[in-house]
């Protein structure tokens, strides 16, 4: 979507405590086949259900997995058909096994009121679920509209830019922006990735899908970072591999991801791939890296 593009450009032209170093893109091409050859993680069990409903509920729980401790970063592991499943996949398993055990996920009178103890028990796991109430807080606001939660797609051109913003205004906890000076700068990470595997999935056509940018989240920034794409400022750097938390919103974490987007779409125009495929290229790298990646809790990624 142009306009993220054109706000995370604005972001990284300033930016003071990340720089892209243009000269270090051609790295990227050493990864172009190196994971084009090699194949994608396999997701067993048949986790993600086809209907919208279930999309749109993960997409709107999916974020931060993890807990700090000290110097240690704790993951959540949840379990579904006898497998074990990690963040995001995790997250799908304890959607797939409350459906599974007749919980009406779908149901937005259940949503309204559900409580902390239906919560518990639904995203049971290998510690407690990271942010468990303000997702207790999204599924209310789910459960608030009174509606079928596919409703706002069926009323809405399938169009990305108007799919995404109806997304918006129907549920505000998908509103990824953050002010940089005066300035509002959007995201909407969860928002383009639920029309992007729709989409992918074929379960709905969607107009102008090739506008999505990257996913603005921990794994891409770290990728191009070890890179060398992007570099952190000392201090910067020093927080990052220290495990010091970045406050969501502050002007670190701002130009952490309007980098990546604005990185991302310099390595598009010079390899002319599709983001999509750019975005799992790095996505997978960064599981291999050896540099940490930052660590914000927020509701955004």
């Amino acid at each position: 979507m142009r306009n993220i593009i054109e706000a995370s450009k604005f972001v990284a032209n300033r930016a003071q405590n990340v720089k892209i170093k243009r000269v270090k893109i051609k790295e990227f091409e050493r990864l172009i086949d190196q994971y084009s050859s090699k194949p994608s993680p396999k997701w067993k069990g048949g986790l993600y259900l086809k209907e919208a409903e279930f999309f749109i509920l993960w997409n709107a729980l999916n974020f931060k997995f993890w807990e700090k401790k000290g110097n240690y970063i704790h993951k959540n592991v949840n379990e579904f058909n006898g497998n074990k499943y990690y963040g995001s996949l995790g997250l799908a398993a304890c959607l797939r096994r409350a459906i599974s055990e007749g919980v009406p996920l779908y149901d937005a009178t259940y949503l309204k009121k559900i409580n902390l103890n239906e919560a518990e028990r639904i995203f049971s796991g290998s510690i407690r679920m990271p942010m468990l109430e303000e997702r207790i807080k999204i599924l209310h606001e789910v459960g608030e509209q009174g509606e079928s939660l596919n409703t706002f797609i069926e009323r809405t051109e399938p169009e990305l830019s108007a799919l995404v913003q109806e997304l918006i205004k129907t549920y505000p906890s998908f509103n990824d922006a953050s002010k940089y000076g005066s300035k509002e700068i959007p995201f909407y990470k969860r928002a383009q990735l639920l029309f992007q595997m729709s989409h992918t999935r074929g379960d709905l056509k969607i107009k102008n899908i090739e506008e999505t940018t990257v996913a603005a989240d921990y794994r891409l920034p770290q990728a191009l970072r070890e890179l060398g794409i992007i570099k952190y400022s000392k201090s910067l750097a020093n927080k990052v591999d220290r495990y010091k938390l970045i406050p969501a919103g502050s002007i670190e974490e701002v130009e952490i991801r309007a980098s990546t987007i604005y990185a991302c779409e310099l390595i598009r125009q010079q390899f002319e791939l599709p983001i999509s495929r750019i975005d799992n290229i790095l996505w997978r790298f960064g599981r291999d890296c050896t540099k940490p990646h930052h660590l914000t809790e927020t509701t955004a990624y």
